[in-house]
């Protein structure tokens, strides 16, 4: 599917179901009353770590310059 098409997909949906990785880049686009459920295949649980988004930005600013 074309990019135009998958989101046209996202955007529409009501329900979304979806194992753990990239698709969570398209919740974007759901409608704002979308359910998401998000399969998680670890039986333990997936580690996060919760700077991530901190030191991506930093990451992205520092090597900007």
């Amino acid at each position: 599917m074309s990019v135009g098409q998958q989101v046209a997909l996202w955007s529409t949906a009501d329900i979304v179901i979806h194992m753990h990785g990239a698709a969570q880049g398209s919740w974007q686009f759901l409608p704002h009353n979308a359910v998401v459920v998000h399969v998680v295949p670890f039986p333990r649980g997936v580690v996060h770590d919760t700077q991530f988004a901190d030191k991506w930005v930093s990451g992205l600013v520092c090597g900007m310059g």
